[in-house]
């Protein structure tokens, strides 16, 4: 009856890596936080210098944008004068 008795042993294996501690996962929890987006500065509301320039310059040249469509316009018109003038002559 004794040989019985030890086979219903159960035989527990040991841990093969180390636990952290909750000092650890803090730490490296941490660490990810403080490489994500939300660790960046809010750029939206920053009101530099280069932002400033850089809106400026966007102003200025929409501003030659408009500029040259109408003189692609103008000269559009004066081509199709110039077609119907010669046109007439032929």
């Amino acid at each position: 009856m004794d040989l019985n008795r030890d086979s219903n042993i159960t035989y527990r294996n040991h841990r093969l890596f180390k636990t952290s501690s909750l000092c650890d996962l803090t730490a490296d929890n941490s660490a990810l936080f403080d490489t994500t987006v939300a660790s960046l500065p809010n750029t939206s509301l920053n009101t530099s210098q280069t932002v400033v320039d850089l809106q400026e310059r966007v102003k200025k040249l929409s501003e030659e944008l408009d500029s040259a469509h109408v003189e692609i316009e103008n000269l559009n018109s004066e081509n199709f004068r110039l077609k119907t003038d010669i046109q007439k002559y032929l």
